[in-house]
């Protein structure tokens, strides 16, 4: 370039406004970054569009036709500022999800009660919050405000009247009714805790071992269960209530007759493990199998002879990490995950039954293919992985659910 001509831009430049310069300089970089978009590898182009949302959590309604489900969106989804949300799914693909609560509330975490008539939800700032499934469109009611940090599990009575909370500050119980904390402690040390099905009790962990068992009117302690030499991180029950199962920081299982705190497993060499993770433990309503997370395979679900301890086998077919698992009470087991779905299985026959998919779908669907026919087919590949994956022995089990 001349030097004339280099006076002469220099001139053009000058007399252009500020304003016009820096529409020009942005038009530019956003062309440019769109280009870029375009050009990278199908892999992270993927992944920068994706806007996916993983499953937190279900409670699942109508024999598992429908579920109220918390779901959370993925890393590049939550820098899109997609928020959080609780709504009712359909899990046939008929309707629709309808939004139960909103995303101003923040929803941290929720359960509902076992006559599917109440859900509660507590958010990110402590508020605590039921709605009326048989009346959804009324205005939640706002129980009141837990003051803690991070609050861990959330539990209710069958009726819906008591709600525990457990976080870092302790555990606390609040009136549904009169919509009011019954009673506070923040002295237990807590390591994990569960209510009792059917009682209005509650056992916990401290840090010191003991498995203590609270009233749960007053919050008083009735009895001292055992002291263990382990601290445990989750705890839940046996429907009837008769066993417990501990899950430790390490993975290390184990089931114990609630009555007197003893183990009922044979002792082993070396510990079962399973990997730890809120809500991943779940009983069968017989009480004959325990599903956890398998210890090497965060997408896969091991299944455990309860009375032997022994490994049965392990379900495959989530692509992502699985966050939870439930029973329903025909038997019927049902798993979701980080991948968006919820899948139903067939624990005796070691097969997957149904994927239902909330976010995107891992298996393509073909033009014009119904989108029931792609979940069917979807269901097909993964009893078919499943029928390989899965160990033959199932010594001494031959009750089914």
């Amino acid at each position: 370039m001349s030097a004339e001509h280099e006076v002469r831009a220099a001139r053009s430049l000058g007399s252009r406004p500020l304003g016009a310069i820096a529409v020009s300089l942005a038009t530019v970089l956003c062309f440019t970054a769109a280009l870029g978009l375009v050009f990278l590898p199908a892999e992270v182009r993927r992944l920068a569009e994706d806007e996916d949302v993983g499953v937190v959590s279900c409670h699942f309604l109508e024999g598992g036709k429908r579920a109220i489900v918390l779901t959370r969106p993925k890393s590049s989804a939550l820098q899109a500022g997609l928020p959080r949300q609780v709504a009712l799914h359909d899990l046939t693909g008929a309707e629709p999800p309808t939004v139960l609560i909103s995303a101003t509330f923040e929803p941290l975490i929720a359960t509902v009660s076992t006559d599917n008539r109440w859900l509660f939800s507590a958010g990110t700032k402590g508020q605590i919050q039921a709605i009326d499934l048989h009346a959804p469109n009324r205005r939640p009611r706002l129980l009141g405000e837990q003051g803690w940090g991070y609050m861990g599990k959330l539990e209710c009575t069958a009726d819906g009247s008591l709600v525990v909370l457990g976080g870092a500050g302790g555990l606390c119980a609040w009136d549904t009714i009169k919509q009011r904390r019954l009673w506070q402690r923040d002295d237990l040390r807590l390591a994990c805790w569960a209510l009792v099905p059917n009682l209005r009790r509650c056992v916990v962990q401290t840090d010191d071992g003991a498995i203590v068992e609270l009233d749960l009117q007053s919050g008083l302690a009735l009895r001292t269960v055992r002291v263990h030499e382990s601290t445990y991180y989750w705890a839940v029950f046996s429907s009837d209530a008769r066993l417990l199962a501990l899950q430790g920081l390490g993975g290390e299982l184990d089931v114990v007759d609630f009555a007197t705190g003893e183990s009922i497993w044979p002792a082993t060499a070396a510990p079962r493990l399973a990997y730890h993770a809120p809500n991943a433990i779940a009983f069968s309503p017989c009480g004959r199998l325990l599903v956890t997370i398998a210890r090497n395979d965060l997408s896969s679900l091991a299944v455990w002879s309860v009375e032997t301890g022994e490994r049965l086998c392990e379900l495959r077919g989530h692509h992502e990490p699985v966050t939870g698992t439930s029973f329903t009470q025909d038997g019927r087991l049902h798993s979701w995950g980080l991948d968006g779905t919820i899948r139903t299985w067939d624990c005796w026959a070691e097969i997957g039954t149904r994927v239902a998919v909330l976010g995107k779908r891992p298996h393509s669907r073909e033009p014009g293919q119904r989108p029931d026919a792609a979940l069917a087919q979807s269901a097909k590949e993964d009893a078919s992985a499943l029928s390989l994956a899965c160990t033959p022995s199932r010594k001494g089990v031959a009750v089914h659910d």
